[in-house]
């Protein structure tokens, strides 16, 4: 078995030195939106409790793969072509797996007799500030996969690393809970912090609740049913925010390294995935007929922060919309 990797950033790495690790044939495609190629990759892990170190997986286009992972940004999913993807598959071979997208997602794509495309939600904190180097920050984690014999072959050799493997029949509504719990991750990078230590602050839980409350109201009008989470659910969080608010006083001091996608983005200086996230919560907000205020303010403001730094507190995040 052989794995071709498009999309080299957190997540990619994380699955491509992990899997390495474990005898598995990975290589990387250079994504499309780079101008300079690569030809080859050296990876350090930080994992809880010891890091490795990972070397001589390549970046080849031409190669051919039994399996497809696609790890990119929401944002550059529309450049991926049918072909790319069809043409980096070996004979008789049509398994994708798209890491945390929407089926909707691809529909430019077209997956048809080509390929047959699988979904995955990865719920865990990966972070990484210069290429090649990436900590998996988390102490638990889980991945949530469509039922498939190879794909579970694959990924349950990830249980050393304390990764958790659930396959599902269904994976739209656990989709669908992930996206609610990823709203936050706006607000959270606009003060340059984590979540918990976001939620140290009563301005900050006032915050992330008016936020989840659209985001669930939202979907549950447009008929998107919800399933819980095994962490990072919305609706727990939302329970918990709510009725136990002084456990979170205390993480005010604590360190705290769980960077969110769309802080990592904006502290490399590059495209966030606001609009693919909250964006897209206030377009089906539109379409449902439910005010999403919250989350179309937190959009508005985001220009300042490029511009002029971020927000000092959750205090003064929540005073600027």
């Amino acid at each position: 078995m052989n794995i071709k990797i498009i999309g080299s950033g957190a997540i990619g790495s994380l699955f491509a030195g992990l899997l390495n690790t474990r005898q598995v044939d990975v290589c990387f495609a250079n994504n499309p939106v780079w101008e300079k190629k690569r030809t080859a990759a050296t990876l350090r892990l930080v994992l809880p409790g010891r890091w490795l170190k990972v070397e001589g997986i390549c970046y080849d286009d031409t190669r051919k793969a039994d399996m497809l992972f696609v790890c990119v940004k929401r944002h550059h999913l529309p450049v991926l072509k049918k072909e790319q993807l069809s043409e980096s598959l070996s004979e008789n071979s049509g398994n994708i797996l798209f890491f945390n997208y929407s089926k909707t997602g691809i529909n430019h794509l077209s997956p048809g007799n080509d390929f047959h495309p699988l979904f995955c939600v990865t719920l865990l904190s990966a972070v990484s500030l210069q290429p090649g180097d990436v900590e998996l920050t988390s102490e638990n984690s889980h991945i949530i996969c469509e039922k498939n014999k190879v794909l579970k072959k694959i990924l349950s050799l990830l249980k050393d690393f304390h990764i958790k493997l659930h396959m599902v029949d269904d994976i739209s509504p656990y989709m669908n809970s992930y996206f609610i719990f990823q709203l936050l991750y706006l607000p959270v990078a606009m003060c340059n912090t984590t979540l918990l230590h976001f939620f140290s602050y009563r301005e900050g839980r006032e915050l992330a609740m008016r936020i989840l409350h659209e985001g669930i109201k939202t979907f549950e009008k447009s008929g998107k049913p919800l399933q819980k989470l095994p962490s990072c659910d919305p609706l727990e969080l939302l329970h918990q925010l709510e009725k136990k608010a002084e456990q979170f006083t205390s993480y005010r001091y604590k360190p705290d390294r769980t960077y969110n996608p769309l802080l990592q983005s904006l502290l490399l200086e590059k495209e966030s995935e606001a609009k693919e996230l909250n964006g897209e919560l206030v377009t089906l907000a539109k379409d449902a007929g439910v005010d999403s205020s919250w989350n179309w303010r937190l959009l508005q403001k985001l220009p300042r922060v490029k511009r002029f730094g971020y927000y000092p507190t959750p205090s003064d995040l929540l005073k600027g919309i």
